[in-house]
């Protein structure tokens, strides 16, 4: 009897000096706190506000629509809402930012046609911004939206798809200008 107690001490006091160990170890402070990137400030100042555009669809037919920029979430991300004038029927909600695992700048993408889908960014390049995204690899199935700074108050927005290893086929594009900065 006297023999398991002595055991069961002596376990309870391994047990202990090995915690107490590991609590000595341990570092005296807790790690800082790393605050998520965001939305690259060139991306966001000139983008913000609302703007309304003109265009035209691959065949040739006339497109309208009126687009917005905000900054979301503390600035996390730039909330972008799209709605085509009538006749035309397309709207789409998304979000840009900076993707915390990957640390690539995303466009997260939901549409009246019931379809969420997210492009990827390597950001400004050449006054152009392009979001990718691949949509199937078999066959290959690719989609890109192409926003570059045409100046100050507006930007060209190309909306492309590309099958095989074949060129890039416009869909749409339009011109937007800006109607109001941020803020108004």
């Amino acid at each position: 009897m006297i023999l398991p107690r002595l055991l069961l001490a002596a376990l309870l006091a391994g047990a202990t000096s090995a915690c107490l160990a590991q609590a000595a170890a341990a570092p005296a402070t807790q790690p800082r706190f790393e605050p998520p990137v965001r939305v690259p400030a060139d991306i966001a100042s000139f983008f913000t506000g609302e703007w309304s555009g003109r265009g035209q669809f691959a065949s040739g037919r006339p497109i309208e629509a009126d687009v917005s920029f905000h900054p979301e979430l503390d600035g996390q991300w730039l909330q972008y809402r799209h709605t085509d004038r009538a006749p035309n029927k397309y709207k789409a909600l998304g979000m840009w930012g900076i993707e915390t695992a990957s640390h690539k700048l995303v466009m997260t993408l939901n549409d009246s046609s019931g379809t969420a889908r997210t492009f990827t960014s390597d950001g400004w390049a050449g006054g152009a911004l392009a979001f990718a995204r691949t949509v199937s690899r078999e066959p290959l199935r690719e989609e890109r939206f192409t926003f570059s700074r045409l100046s100050d108050n507006s930007f060209g927005m190309v909306f492309e798809v590309r099958a095989d290893d074949k060129p890039w086929r416009m869909i749409d594009q339009l011109v937007f200008d800006r109607v109001a900065p941020a803020g108004r």
